[in-house]
């Protein structure tokens, strides 16, 4: 595992979609990332701002409705992820039946007991 030491390369934040069905007992991860030019998360805060009679601003934030987009997307036969796409796509899925959950890893700095850093989230494919 590399040590985090100045600028950490792209390549080891990795980002794992679950490509299983939502009702499977198991899930399937798939890495994103081959043939992927960009991967960006939007954070999309949910903030109030309110100026008072003082002339004072006051920020709330309450909320984020993470999204991100996968472009270009080169479908791949045989691959569990565009399976599932494929799937979405051809029967007109909505709202449950897009659920999956993802995971961001991060693959640097020193680990103990081979345990790495990692986020799941839970959206919509």
């Amino acid at each position: 595992m590399p040590e985090a030491t100045g600028k950490i390369k792209r390549k080891f934040m990795a980002h794992f979609i679950n490509a299983a069905l939502p009702s499977a007992a198991q899930a399937v991860y798939e890495r994103l990332g081959k043939d992927l030019e960009e991967y960006n998360v939007e954070m999309n805060a949910n903030v109030d701002t309110k100026n008072n009679i003082m002339g004072e601003t006051s920020v709330n934030l309450d909320s984020y409705q993470p999204q991100s987009s996968v472009e270009p997307y080169y479908a791949e036969a045989g691959n569990q992820l565009f399976e599932r796409l494929q799937g979405i796509i051809d029967e007109r899925q909505t709202l449950d039946d897009l659920k999956t959950d993802w995971v961001e890893v991060h693959l640097w700095g020193e680990c103990s007991f081979r345990i790495i850093y990692s986020l799941q989230r839970r959206g919509y494919h």
